[in-house]
This record gives structure tokens, C-alpha cells and sequence, in this order.
């Protein structure tokens, strides 16, 4: 059994690329308590809030990859859900098909991540694995997956949830 841990991130500013909110600085380090301390090996996302966090939890970045979370953000435009793209692009929300398309590969890459891993993530990378895990996924919260040596059973748990 392995063990991988997945923070996503906090809350964010509005906008294309978002950074964290004040708000977001402080749940992520409230988050950072909570971290075991055997990490051995880090992924993260490549948006601006994925990289700030892992800055504020002062663990070096071994890996990236844009499975964990990119630089488009969900957000509300004209009271109706989209994505902004980093450029600024809004797509209507229903035709945006990241978190469908990751399914597959979130089940790959979470079986070939290093055991002791900490992803820092996003909510549709939470989302998409969620087939597997049959968990909700949430903002500013600490995962803790386990998975067993053939990489087709795993177990997700809340370990933290920031407010």
C-alpha cells in the first residue's frame, strides 16, 4: 500500500490564472500543519495559486504537471459558472471537458506517483479521480489517498479541511 497525499488549493482571487486571496494564504498554511512529515517527493499544478501554495508549504517542487491543475479557473461570469482561460478566454462551463477527459489519466498517474507524495492540486483534479475514490472534493483541504500495490484499489480520506 501506498500512500499519496493531495492539497488543493485555497481559496483564489477572480479572474484568468489566479493567485490565492488573502484568505487562501491563510488556509494554506493552516493546511501546512497538517502535513505528514515523510513527503518525499512533490508535484504541483502550473497555475499561479498551485505554485503559491507550494511556496507557502516550503517543500521543493520535484515535478510538474498540468493533471494536478492549470492556469484556467472556474468562476462566475454574468451569474452563470465558466472557465478563464490564462489569457483571459471565458468558456461556457458546458463545454469545458477537463475534468471528463482527466479521468483515465488521473488513474495512471495517481498508480505511478512515488509512494510519500504530496500533489498540490486543484478541485478538478480531486474531481476527476473521483470515480475511483467516491469522495466530494473541496477547496483548501489535505487528502490522503492509499493504493494498493497493484494500483486499482484506492482508499481516499479528508485528513484536513481549512475554512
Amino acid at each position: 500500500m501506498k500512500t499519496i497525499y493531495v492539497i488543493t488549493h485555497s481559496d483564489k482571487v477572480s479572474g484568468p490564472n489566479p493567485s490565492l486571496s488573502e484568505k487562501g494564504v491563510a488556509q494554506t498554511v493552516q493546511i501546512k500543519k497538517h502535513l505528514p512529515q515523510d513527503i518525499d517527493y512533490v508535484i504541483c499544478g502550473t497555475g499561479k495559486r498551485h505554485l503559491e501554495t507550494a511556496h507557502i508549504i516550503s517543500l521543493g517542487i520535484d515535478r510538474y504537471t498540468c493533471i494536478c491543475g492549470e492556469s484556467d479557473s472556474l468562476d462566475l461570469v454574468d451569474g452563470k459558472k465558466a472557465i478563464i482561460l490564462a489569457d483571459g478566454t471565458v468558456v461556457s462551463f458546458d463545454k469545458h471537458t477537463t475534468v471528463d477527459d482527466l479521468q483515465i489519466a488521473t488513474e495512471i498517474f495517481l498508480a505511478n506517483c512515488p509512494a510519500n507524495s504530496l500533489l498540490i492540486s486543484g478541485r478538478p483534479f480531486m474531481i476527476s479521480a473521483n470515480a475511483m475514490i467516491q469522495n466530494d472534493a473541496q477547496s483548501a483541504s489535505l487528502y490522503k489517498i492509499e493504493i494498493d500495490q497493484k494500483g486499482s484499489n484506492h482508499r481516499c480520506t479528508l485528513v484536513y479541511q481549512s475554512e
